[in-house]
């Protein structure tokens, strides 16, 4: 009986430390897996917000230079040329 008692005691032990790890971290690819899902979404947003950035500038620099200018032809801020 007293056998019986230990080997069941020590099933219900390996049973339940065996599900603490599998809780804690042993479930690495699932995590792996959702810190890529983030990292992708976040690359995602940056590309679009760059892009909005991209087409503003482009808006703009088409507004100064009017219809076909040259690029050099905008003068930089605080650049001195001479007349």
């Amino acid at each position: 009986m007293k056998g019986l008692i230990t080997i069941l005691a020590i099933l219900c032990l390996l049973f339940t430390t065996e599900s603490v790890f599998a809780r804690g971290g042993g479930n690495t690819r699932a995590n792996i897996d959702r810190k890529w899902r983030e990292v992708e979404a976040w690359k995602k947003k940056q590309d679009q917000h760059f892009n909005r950035i991209e087409r503003e500038a482009e808006r703009s620099l088409r507004g100064i230079r009017g219809q076909g200018g040259p690029a050099e032809s905008i003068p930089y801020p605080g650049c001195r040329t001479r007349p």
